[in-house]
C-alpha cells in the first residue's frame, strides 16, 4: 500500500509542450517582477481546473510511475491514479467535510488528505499549497531562491512551510497562455529530503 499511497504524493515525465520563448534565467528586474504579478494575478484566477499526464515518485528505497488525473476547484480536490491500462490504483478527494481514498479495493475516511495519507503511509506532504504551485503560483513574500524566465514565468524557489518543512519547486516547460488559460507548466519537480516527486501534464483543461 505505501508503494501507491507515494505516488499520490508526486507531480514529470514526458510531454510535447516547449519552454516559452526567451525561457532563460533571468535578472530579477522591476520590469520582469512585474511581468511576474500579472501572470500570478491571472493564475490567482484559474482556480477551477483539470490536470492529467504522468507522475513519477523517486526515493532512495524505490521508484514508481502512474499516470494522473488532478482536478481541483474551491470546493474540492480529486486525484485519480491508474496504470497504463487505465486500471484505478488509487483515488482520493478532499472537501469540506473531510478526505476520503480508495486504494487496493479499501476506502478510508479522514479530516484531510494530508492526515490521511500520513496515517496510511507515513508520507506527509502539503497538498493546498501543491494545488497552487501545480499551476506556476506562488507569493513572492512567502518564497525564496526565486528564478524567472524572461516572461516572468517561474523557474524554480524555495519555501519552508510550517510543519511541512523546506521545499524546491522548480518548472522545466509551459505551455504558452491561450484565450481560455494563462500559460501553464508542463514539467514540474518538487524536492523534499530524501523524496522527489515529478509530474508531466499533458493537458490542461478549465472547469
Amino acid at each position: 500500500m505505501k508503494n501507491w499511497i507515494g505516488l499520490l504524493l508526486v507531480i514529470w515525465l514526458s510531454g510535447c509542450a516547449t519552454l516559452p520563448p526567451d525561457s532563460q534565467h533571468a535578472d530579477l528586474t522591476p520590469e520582469l517582477l512585474q511581468a511576474y504579478e500579472a501572470h500570478s494575478e491571472q493564475l490567482g484566477q484559474f482556480d477551477n481546473w483539470r490536470a492529467s499526464g504522468k507522475l513519477a515518485f523517486i526515493s532512495p528505497e524505490q521508484r514508481q510511475s502512474s499516470r494522473v488525473n488532478w482536478r481541483h476547484s474551491a470546493a474540492e480536490t480529486h486525484i485519480l491514479l491508474t496504470n497504463t491500462l487505465g486500471v484505478t490504483l488509487l483515488e482520493a478527494s478532499q472537501n469540506v467535510d473531510g478526505a476520503s481514498m480508495t486504494v487496493d479495493g479499501e476506502h478510508y475516511q479522514g479530516q484531510s488528505l494530508a492526515d490521511l495519507i500520513a496515517q496510511l503511509s507515513g508520507y506527509r506532504a502539503p497538498f493546498d499549497a501543491m494545488n497552487r504551485w501545480l499551476t506556476g503560483y506562488a507569493d513572492l513574500k512567502t518564497i525564496n531562491d526565486v528564478s524567472l524566465d524572461s516572461n516572468g514565468y517561474l523557474l524554480g524557489f524555495s519555501q519552508y512551510l510550517p510543519s511541512w518543512g523546506m521545499w524546491r519547486v522548480e518548472y522545466n516547460g509551459y505551455y504558452p497562455a491561450t484565450d481560455e488559460q494563462p500559460a501553464l507548466p508542463s514539467q514540474i519537480t518538487l524536492k523534499h529530503p530524501n523524496l522527489t516527486l515529478k509530474l508531466a501534464i499533458s493537458r490542461w483543461q478549465s472547469q
